[in-house]
């Protein structure tokens, strides 16, 4: 290679090497402008490269233009358009979420529903609404079962749970389990007649599950009438979780296919249809009682009594909460003839609680004291979140005389279980010295709130 050859090498090497820092500056010299502008482009490579683009940096002002561009013709462009307004999650992103649920590309639909429960649950650095974790939430239907549960006082938007609905009967496996998840975290109230309807015609055990998880998250009896059928399913998942959710529910009318369940013994066969499988005995028994013991049907009773002295101590519990939500003053003999001798602290928990419904007041004391508990900290919560609001005042000497954690528990239970009437005994804790207290005592009134204007 000669001189000149080689100078010439040289600078294309130059040239070369120049090249991406060249691109570099020019993509940063490109202005919001002329991304908007380029969402109209003839190219549809250069319209997808712009929502991209207006995605990843978070451009806010660009949301009414890409809701525009979210009916381009081309399905790369709609998916690099809601994939940026899932980045900047703003509310005006609504319209084009609803329109791109009926789109072609079950991957789009998919997305809209994700960036539409985004809106709802996570604020602009990611974090959970209410919550201090940061969540990594690429899919929020990712996990073996959600916790996710908007507020009460959280106003979703109508239109987006109807698009929601529709979506019920998608032909795509992944868009109606997310969209029956979507509706149960959204609390969409107004679905579950469309959500009815079409369970019965679901193929999938496992979207029959989230189903019932999403009647549960919903709230109330509205939907016990597609319940009960399930819990003779022959698919233990689906019959198990219909079981529970019939519990968690109070469904009156599952008490008796529930109890029928509990004394015939039936023990698992996977391949016989019509046989509801269990994995053992025990293990479909121990799941009724834990049911009935929820719903609390008077005609439960002649189970629960023997129960307590059951060899095993989660039919002792179980049959200890059941009797202390019929709470029959008639029973606290055997109550009490069992916490003389009670092993096991959830039993003693479970029997200071039915006792204290059946009259002894001074019992409550126990229950409250393990509040803060870690190990017993959720069953009791569970027992005082039960109580009525006239019942609820109990509680107002526990939470005057305590601090942190344990207040903070008790104000918790206040929001989530009362009504009007505790608002004055809340408010006085809204400046509490504790910040956390405060904060809490703040989130039990707009709960409050919003559960009496949802009545009115």
């Amino acid at each position: 290679m000669n001189n000149g050859a080689r100078i010439m090498a040289a600078v294309l090497l130059c040239l070369l090497m120049a090249l991406p820092a060249l691109s570099q500056a020019e993509t940063r010299k490109v202005s919001v402008q002329g991304l908007l502008y380029d969402l109209k482009h003839p190219d549809p490579d250069r319209r997808e490269a712009a929502a991209r683009l207006l995605g990843s940096n978070k451009i806010r002002q660009a949301v009414p233009d890409l809701v525009t561009a979210a009916a381009d013709p081309e399905e790369k462009v709609r998916l690099a358009v809601v994939t940026a307004l899932e980045e900047i999650r703003d509310p005006q992103a609504l319209p084009a979420y609803v329109a791109l649920m009926s789109d072609s590309s079950a991957t789009i639909r998919g997305k809209a529903i994700d960036g539409l429960v985004q809106l709802y649950v996570l604020d602009e650095q990611g974090f959970i609404a209410g919550s201090k974790k940061v969540l990594n939430f690429l899919n929020p239907f990712d996990s073996n079962y959600n916790a996710l549960l908007v507020e009460p006082y959280v106003a979703v938007a109508p239109e987006g749970v109807t698009a929601l609905a529709a979506r019920l009967d998608d032909s795509d496996y992944d868009v109606r389990k997310a969209a029956v998840m979507a509706l149960g975290i959204l609390r969409g109230q107004t679905a579950l007649p469309r959500m009815m309807e079409v369970l019965p015609s679901e193929p999938e055990n496992t979207i029959k599950v989230e189903f019932l998880r999403s009647f549960f998250k919903i709230g109330g009896a509205a939907a016990c009438s597609a319940i009960v059928p399930l819990v003779n399913d022959p698919d233990k998942s689906v019959h198990d979780e219909a079981i529970l959710t019939a519990g968690l529910l109070r469904c009156l009318e599952a008490a008796a296919p529930i109890a029928e369940l509990y004394e015939s013994g039936i023990k698992e066969r996977r391949t016989v249809l019509g046989v509801v499988p269990a994995s053992s005995k025990d293990d479909l028994q121990i799941k009724c009682l834990q049911s009935l013991a929820l719903i609390a049907h008077p005609d439960s009773e002649k189970l629960f009594l023997p129960a307590l002295r059951h060899v095993n101590e989660s039919y002792r519990v179980a049959a200890a909460d059941g009797l202390a939500r019929l709470a029959n003053p008639a029973h606290l003999p055997q109550v009490e003839e069992q916490r003389k001798a009670a092993k096991g602290r959830p039993f003693q928990l479970a029997l200071a609680f039915a006792a204290y419904r059946m009259g002894q007041k001074e019992q409550l004391r126990e229950v409250v004291d393990e509040l803060d508990s870690s190990r017993y900290g959720d069953q009791v919560f569970g027992y005082l979140v039960e109580l009525r609001p006239d019942a609820l005042v109990d509680l107002y000497p526990y939470l005057r005389g305590e601090k942190g954690k344990t207040r903070i528990r008790l104000l918790d239970i206040l929001g989530l279980a009362g009504t009007g009437l505790q608002l004055q005994e809340i408010q006085q804790y809204t400046h509490d010295s504790d910040a956390d207290v405060a904060s809490a005592a703040l989130q039990a009134i707009r709960r409050i709130q919003a559960r009496d204007a949802a009545v009115r």
